[in-house]
């Protein structure tokens, strides 16, 4: 448990209610990526990754986080999930409006 003096605490505070809180878990590891704790907010990032799945912020974090840890080939592989998953959507996005715009023909 952390002190009440960390400015983490609020969200550990959080996470003791409900361990599942994805806005809890975010903010958790951007404060401790703030602060330096790399791991910590690896860990926060990667139990969000595991609710979320598949989420852009949350995978350009841990690819972020790796890239500021040093481990560059981590980085990159996550960095080309973010930027795949990103095409998809936006394949996904295209599809839609064109079938949007031939049904209201």
């Amino acid at each position: 448990m952390r002190c009440f003096h960390d400015p983490c605490f609020p969200y550990s505070v959080a996470l003791e209610n409900d361990a599942s809180c994805v806005e809890a878990l975010y903010n958790m590891g951007l404060c401790n990526k703030r602060l330096g704790f790399y791991e910590d907010a690896l860990e926060c990032f990667f139990k969000l990754q595991s609710i979320v799945r598949n989420h852009a912020q949350v995978m350009f974090q841990i690819a972020n986080l790796y890239e500021l840890m040093g481990d560059m080939s981590q980085a990159v592989e996550w960095y080309f999930q973010v930027e795949k998953f990103i095409r998809l959507c936006e394949e996904y996005l295209f599809y839609y409006v064109i079938c949007f715009s031939l049904s209201n023909r």
